[in-house]
């Protein structure tokens, strides 16, 4: 009976211990790592999005703003690059569609956004003037003239009190 609680025991050890690790952090895989000399030379990393869902890292050399993926030209100028950050450094990504000789350009993705409504740059500005109006809204539920009257009964039943000697 005691051997079935110490293992009881050191497995509840080993599900907490687990449950405190920190979760381990994204890594690009080697081969599409570049580092800061590859892009002083000017190498980007590419994440390539098949047509059948998949993705794979590759690093490609830009020339003349363009990059060959496939055999492909496809564009790289400095719109569609985005920065990975790791630490204090900084490394180039372009996300690239198979099918697309265009990258995914974010400034694109916002102006589609605002246009179609459904960007969230507001959104909090927004959830905190409504929490203020709720409020505003409940001190004006309440109107001044019931708190002069709350008001006058509890000062003149503190000057009853008074007079009358009760206190």
């Amino acid at each position: 009976m005691g051997e079935i609680v110490d293992r009881l025991n050191n497995l509840e050890k080993t599900i907490y211990e687990k449950q405190q690790e920190p979760p381990k952090s994204f890594r690009l895989p080697w081969s599409g790592k570049v580092g800061g000399g590859k892009a002083k030379k000017g190498f980007v990393a590419v994440l390539k999005i098949n047509d059948n869902g998949f993705a794979t890292f590759e690093k490609h050399k830009v020339e003349e703003q363009t990059i060959v993926i496939d055999g492909v030209p496809r564009l790289a100028t400095a719109d569609y690059v985005l920065k990975i950050k790791k630490g204090f450094k900084t490394y180039p990504l372009i996300i690239q569609p198979s099918c697309s000789f265009k990258p995914y350009n974010p400034k694109e993705v916002l102006e589609e956004s605002i246009k179609e409504k459904t960007n969230i740059i507001g959104k909090k500005l927004m959830l905190n003037r409504m929490k203020l109006s709720a409020v505003d809204s409940l001190k004006k539920s309440i109107p001044p003239i019931v708190l002069w009257i709350i008001g006058a009964i509890v000062i003149g039943g503190g000057v009853y009190l008074l007079f009358t000697g009760k206190i």
